[in-house]
C-alpha cells in the first residue's frame, strides 16, 4: 500500500499537480444556491459565470450552458501553466454570450477587465463577448509592474466592441481587445485564435480622436500570438502593436488573419491593417483589403513596420487599400525582411524608408497577380498567376492561409495562398500493343 501511495504522489508531481482537476457547470436553469460540489453535475449547475468561477482552482474547467449572461469579470483564479490552466468553455457547442448591459458594481466597464490582478494561464474557449455597452471595450488587460495578467487565451468566439458613440465615454477607446503594457519586463504570452473581431470604436466629428481609438486588437506586450482571426469594421487598425509605457511589443506572431473593411470618419491617417512598433515580429499569411478612411480614398495602409528591428513580412496578400500596401518606415526601423508578398491595387504598393530592408521575391510592381475572383474577395491564384512558383522557401511558413501545405509544386507561391488547381500528373504512357506476335499451342 505504501508503494502505491508513493507512485501516486510521483505521478501527481510529474503531471504538474492536476490530479484533482475538476469540471464545473453553469446554466441559465441553474442556481447559485448549489454548492461547488453540486455544480460538478450539469443537473445541479450554478446560475452565473461569476459563481461558477468561484469554484475553480488551477487545472479546473468551467462549462457554460447556452444563453446570454449579463456579467463582467474583474478578477479570477489562475492556472500555473498551459497544461494546468483555468478553462472556461461553452458546454456541448452551445452558443454563449457574455453581454454586460450596464457599467456598475458587478461590471468592471468591460466584459473582461483585468486591471490590477495577476491572472494568468486562463483560456476562454467558445465564449462570445459583446462590449457594445461598455466604456473600456470588451476584453481589456492592463499590465502593472509586479502584478500583471499574462498568458491569457481567447479562442473560437465573436468579440464585439462598442458599436455606437456614447457621450459619457467618448474619450475612451472602446476597442474589442486591448492589452496595455506597464513596464519593460512584461511577460505577455497572450493568444487570440480563431476570433471574429469587430465594432471597435466609433469616433465621429466632435469627439476626441485618439491614436489608439477603435483598433480591433491593441497589443502592447511581447511573446503573443494572433492567428486565424477575421477582423473588420473597426475604426482604427486591425492589429496595432505599440510601445506603451515602456513595454515593447516584441517577438509576436501575426499570421493567417483576414483584416478588411476598416474605416473611420475622422483622423484618416489612423487607419491600418497591421501596424507594429516592436522588434522581431513575424507577420505572415495575412489577407488585408479595403482599409480606407471614409472621404479620404488615399488613406489607409495595409502593413506598416513603424519601429523596431528584425521584423519579417512574409507571404501576405495586401489589396485595394487607400494608401500604401506594405510600408517600411525609416528612423528606428532596421533589418526588416519583406519577402513573398503580393501587394496590388493599393495607393502605392510598396514604400521603404529604411536602408537596411531586405526586399525580394515580391509581386508589388503593379503586375496583375490574377486573383481567382477579387470581386468576391477570393484572393487565391489562377493557374496563370505570375505569383505561382515565384517565391522562395521561408522555414517558418510551412502552410498557407487556408492551412494547405506550402509549397504545393516544389517552389512556394507568392502571397497568402498556394495554388491548388494544378492538373494531376498524367499516368505513364502504356506500352504499345504488339503487332508481331503469334499464339503457340502447348
Amino acid at each position: 500500500m505504501k508503494q502505491l501511495g508513493t507512485l501516486f504522489l510521483l505521478a501527481y508531481a510529474l503531471s504538474g499537480g492536476v490530479a484533482d482537476a475538476a469540471t464545473y457547470y453553469v446554466a441559465k436553469s441553474g442556481s447559485n444556491n448549489n454548492s461547488c460540489a453540486q455544480a460538478q453535475s450539469p443537473s445541479t449547475a450554478r446560475l452565473t459565470i461569476t459563481a461558477g468561477i468561484a469554484c475553480l482552482t488551477a487545472g479546473d474547467t468551467l462549462l457554460v450552458g447556452g444563453g446570454t449572461y449579463d456579467e463582467g469579470l474583474a478578477s479570477m483564479p489562475s492556472g500555473t501553466s498551459w497544461s494546468n490552466k483555468i478553462r472556461i468553455a461553452n458546454y456541448n457547442g452551445e452558443k454563449v454570450w457574455m453581454t454586460p448591459l450596464a457599467f456598475g458594481v458587478n461590471n468592471p466597464g468591460a466584459v473582461i477587465r483585468f486591471s490590477a490582478g495577476n491572472e494568468h494561464y486562463i483560456e476562454f474557449d467558445g465564449i462570445n463577448m459583446d462590449g457594445s455597452n461598455m466604456p473600456y471595450g470588451t476584453a481589456t488587460f492592463i499590465v502593472h509592474p509586479g502584478s500583471e495578467p499574462h498568458h491569457i487565451r481567447l479562442q473560437n468566439a465573436e468579440i464585439i466592441g462598442r458599436t455606437t458613440d456614447n457621450s459619457a465615454y467618448s474619450s475612451l477607446a472602446a476597442q474589442p481587445i486591448e492589452v496595455h503594457g506597464g513596464a519593460p519586463t512584461v511577460i505577455g504570452g497572450y493568444e487570440f485564435i480563431s476570433l471574429k473581431i469587430h465594432g471597435g470604436g466609433r469616433p465621429s466629428a466632435g469627439t476626441p480622436s485618439y491614436a489608439d481609438n477603435g483598433n480591433g486588437i491593441y497589443l502592447a506586450v511581447p511573446n503573443s500570438l494572433i492567428e486565424n482571426c477575421d477582423i473588420y469594421d473597426n475604426k482604427g487598425a486591425g492589429i496595432h502593436a505599440y510601445n506603451d509605457d515602456g513595454a515593447a511589443p516584441n517577438n509576436n506572431i501575426f499570421r493567417n488573419n483576414r483584416i478588411h473593411d476598416q474605416s473611420r470618419s475622422t483622423d484618416p491617417g489612423q487607419m491600418w491593417g497591421i501596424i507594429t512598433y516592436g522588434s522581431y515580429n513575424q507577420i505572415y499569411n495575412n489577407v488585408i483589403y479595403r482599409v480606407r478612411a471614409a472621404g479620404a480614398s488615399t488613406s489607409g495602409e495595409g502593413i506598416v513596420i513603424a519601429g523596431g528591428t528584425g521584423s519579417s513580412v512574409w507571404n501576405n496578400t495586401v489589396y485595394n487599400n487607400g494608401s500604401n500596401g506594405v510600408h517600411v518606415g525609416g528612423g528606428s526601423v532596421s533589418s526588416t525582411v519583406v519577402r513573398n508578398n503580393i501587394s496590388y491595387g493599393n495607393g502605392a504598393n510598396y514604400v521603404n524608408g529604411s536602408s537596411s530592408t531586405i526586399h525580394d521575391h515580391n509581386l508589388d510592381d503593379g503586375t496583375n497577380p490574377l486573383f481567382t475572383n477579387a470581386a468576391a474577395d477570393d484572393y487565391t491564384l489562377q493557374a496563370g498567376s505570375p505569383g505561382r512558383n515565384a517565391g522562395v522557401t521561408v522555414a517558418q511558413v510551412t502552410k498557407d492561409a487556408a492551412g494547405n501545405a506550402r509549397p504545393q509544386e516544389g517552389t512556394p507561391d507568392i502571397g497568402a495562398y498556394e495554388y491548388l488547381g494544378q492538373s494531376p500528373t498524367p499516368p505513364a504512357t502504356p506500352p504499345a500493343v504488339p503487332t508481331n506476335y503469334k499464339i503457340v499451342a502447348k
